[in-house]
């Protein structure tokens, strides 16, 4: 969560889009991970990558 606040206005629609394309949209898994491993995956390259720590 400390990493979210520290997004610039800019970014926060990007981070919004990438964090929710990652759920099921609807079905019996509606609000799960789509894939977790992938979630897990891009939080550690996206975070790092726009100066935040990916704690």
């Amino acid at each position: 969560m400390s990493s979210v606040q520290q997004l610039s206005d800019e970014k926060v629609p990007a981070v919004n889009h990438l964090i929710t394309t990652m759920f099921y949209p609807k079905g019996p898994n509606k609000g799960k991970y789509f894939i977790i491993i992938y979630q897990q995956q891009s939080r550690s390259k996206a975070l790092p990558s726009m100066g935040l720590a990916s704690d």
